[in-house]
């Protein structure tokens, strides 16, 4: 649960161990402890992370997994959007985060031609979060969602088609794809997203 300081905020999504969340600027928040593991990856805006005794100075597609044992003290001054993952230690990927915890998520996976690659950065019984990579002018034909996902892109350019409508999604933007409802994308360019797979 997240406490605040008087701050003005949108929770726009939230399930079991996650949420997206909308913030005004000019404000300073705090997270509750939990004992296991939080990721932050920020959408749009930049977030500073008070983690003592370091500081984290979050922009847009980069991300942090830090454990909260104790109160972190979290600020902004721009509108800011992101998102919050609660993970035990065996959720994680450990072979993606060679460069550490500060990372980009768009860096964990390359390109390859004519291809779409994914990884899964964590999972657990709710939720899977996953970055994926499509090459130019590939992409998924239309079909129905198995899940519920949470997609935002982190890098180039991509159109979605849901609902009989098309919609470009880019870096920082965010969508939402309903369980059973048909969708299709496909890359403009090289196309980077990550998604969150709503599992219960």
């Amino acid at each position: 649960m997240t406490t605040s300081n008087n701050i003005k905020y949108k929770v726009m999504k939230e399930g079991k161990n996650y949420k997206i969340v909308c913030l005004e600027p000019d404000h300073t928040f705090f997270l509750d402890p939990y004992p296991q593991y939080r990721m932050i990856t920020i959408l749009k805006g930049m977030i500073r992370v008070h983690y003592d005794p370091v500081l984290y100075f979050l922009q847009q597609e980069q991300s942090l997994i830090f454990r909260t044992e104790q109160n972190v003290n979290l600020e902004t001054d721009q509108d800011t959007v992101y998102v919050e993952i609660q993970l035990e230690a065996e959720h994680l990927n450990r072979e993606a985060f060679t460069k550490g915890n500060h990372f980009r998520l768009k860096d964990l996976l390359g390109y390859e031609m004519g291809q779409i690659k994914e990884i899964v950065v964590a999972e657990n019984e709710n939720l899977q979060l996953q970055v994926l990579s499509y090459g130019h002018g590939t992409g998924l034909n239309e079909q129905a969602a198995k899940t519920e996902k949470v997609v935002f892109g982190l890098e180039g350019r991509a159109v979605i088609g849901y609902k009989k409508k098309e919609y470009e999604l880019k870096a920082g933007d965010i969508f939402l794809i309903e369980k059973k409802a048909s969708y299709f994308i496909h890359a403009i360019e090289k196309f980077k997203m990550a998604q969150i797979k709503v599992l219960n």
